[in-house]
């Protein structure tokens, strides 16, 4: 609707924060655009998925997604691009186009007619059956989220580590200074009753 979405976008994002500190994994599913994170509700993302159909015009919207990421600040981990709609191969001018952009394509969802027939017959997209090619398209995706996420576990312990041996570094480093320090009172006291 019209008006202002301020309060929508405060209420969501304060909520996000809640939630993303009880829940290993938040997933933020948002219409077609880029008004979401123009707006700024999701200010940390560890994954960013753009998902595109299979046409060049799909792909420059990804383009720009991209390119609004560094104005917009947005603190974002990793990206990848999904491909929907995706024919076995993809051309050339296509993967040149995904090149130029910039964005790993992660999973390509191919042209499913059970996905057709499910929307045509109302039926929830949770019955296709397992040997459905988009279902063994959604499963590739899961592992490839669950690869990057041991991946940035593995950076975070290591980063948690460098930081307490910084901390030890910091605090030697400080002891040793105050150590000096009262050597050289010591030094400064003998040599002033030397006198």
């Amino acid at each position: 609707g019209q008006g202002c979405y301020c309060m929508v976008n405060n209420i969501l994002n304060r909520f996000a924060e809640e939630l993303e500190s009880n829940y290993r994994y938040l997933l933020v599913d948002n219409e077609a655009g880029m008004e979401h994170l123009s707006r700024r509700t999701s200010g940390k993302v560890d994954m960013l998925l753009m998902v595109t159909d299979y046409a060049l015009r799909g792909l420059r919207a990804v383009g720009r997604i991209n390119e609004m990421l560094g104005d917009l600040k947005l603190e974002v981990a990793n990206k990848g691009l999904i491909v929907n709609r995706a024919p076995e191969t993809l051309s050339q001018v296509f993967l040149d186009e995904v090149e130029a952009i910039g964005v790993p394509i992660v999973a390509s969802i191919p042209d499913d007619n059970n996905l057709l027939a499910f929307d045509m017959e109302r039926r929830s997209l949770m019955e296709l059956p397992d040997d459905s090619p988009a279902v063994k398209a959604i499963e590739v995706i899961v592992n490839v989220i669950g690869e990057i996420n041991v991946i940035m576990g593995t950076i975070a312990s290591a980063v948690e580590e460098q930081t307490a041996s910084t901390n030890e570094i910091s605090k030697s480093i400080s002891e040793t200074a105050g150590t000096a320090n009262s050597v050289s009172r010591n030094v400064q006291e003998a040599a002033l009753r030397a006198e």
